[in-house]
């Protein structure tokens, strides 16, 4: 059994770590875990970013890392920058919550340390709306 540092169980699918770094220097972590232990995951089969509702009804996930660290962070998040580990990409509600806390962009250490400004994701999104 994995317990992230938050004391929430961890992930078994995706143990998805944000750490968000504010203008000031201030870093904040944010986990994707979980209230209900589970040994495996409802959605082990599936690929990543579908039925994200077995997360929250089975594993009893409240957040994903990303929306976990805006929260933690509060106005600190404006302008700031998010390494997301162990993920490739960030969700659509994830996105949405980073642009209204004025995220500046995320990189990604799994993709080479790619970097996306948050207003560009949230304009992909909704230009296919």
């Amino acid at each position: 059994m994995r317990i992230s540092n938050n004391g929430l169980y961890a992930c078994v699918k995706q143990n998805v770590v944000s750490v968000l770094v504010a203008l000031g220097g201030k870093v904040y972590i944010g986990y994707n875990g979980c209230d209900a232990y589970v040994e495996e995951c409802p959605r082990k089969d599936m690929p990543s970013g579908m039925d994200y509702d077995l997360c929250r009804n089975v594993c009893s996930q409240r957040f994903h890392s990303e929306h976990s660290v805006c929260i933690q962070a509060g106005d600190d998040a404006k302008g700031s920058t998010i390494y997301l580990f162990n993920h490739t990409y960030c969700c659509n509600n994830c996105i949405i919550w980073m642009y209204d806390y004025r995220v500046k962009q995320v990189i990604f250490p799994m993709l080479n340390n790619k970097c996306i400004s948050v207003e560009e994701m949230y304009n992909n999104i909704k230009d296919k709306e």
